[in-house]
């Protein structure tokens, strides 16, 4: 009987199990909420990191490229002729060209509007204050 009047509890027999606090579950559950959420910005951070210093360059240049806009033009169905195989009708090239005033930098705009200018003898300030107004008009 020593033993049960030392301690009044018998030793071959495990400790009852404490009974977990709810707060601390809840304070261990949002603490695993914060790491998660922190954890998916750093790993966004770092994507936007490798995706700017990384491969910014790559990037830039592909939307270098992606400037020129090519719009396809059905073809016209042909030459007329008239019975005597004389050609009624010919088809004759026609040419438009257009600027999108969002694509070109304003410091050179005068130097696209002067090339421009070569290229279809419009004056450069007409071309030039078109590609402005187009800028001012929202569209």
């Amino acid at each position: 009987m020593g033993l049960l009047t030392a301690n009044k509890r018998r030793r071959w027999r495990p400790e009852p199990a404490e009974t977990p606090d709810p707060q601390d579950q809840v304070r261990l559950r949002m603490l695993l909420l914060r790491l998660a959420v922190l954890g998916a910005f750093a790993v966004l951070t770092v994507q936007l990191a490798r995706l700017q210093l990384v491969q910014g360059d790559v990037f830039s240049q592909r939307a270098e490229l992606n400037q020129l806009r090519i719009e396809p033009e059905i073809p016209s169905r042909g030459l007329i002729y008239d019975r005597n195989g004389v050609p009624v009708v010919e088809n004759v090239p026609g040419f438009s060209a257009a600027v999108v005033a969002a694509d070109v930098p304003r410091e050179r705009t005068l130097e696209i509007a002067g090339a421009l200018e070569d290229l279809l003898g419009v004056p450069a300030t007409e071309t030039a204050l078109k590609i402005e107004a187009a800028r001012r008009s929202n569209n």
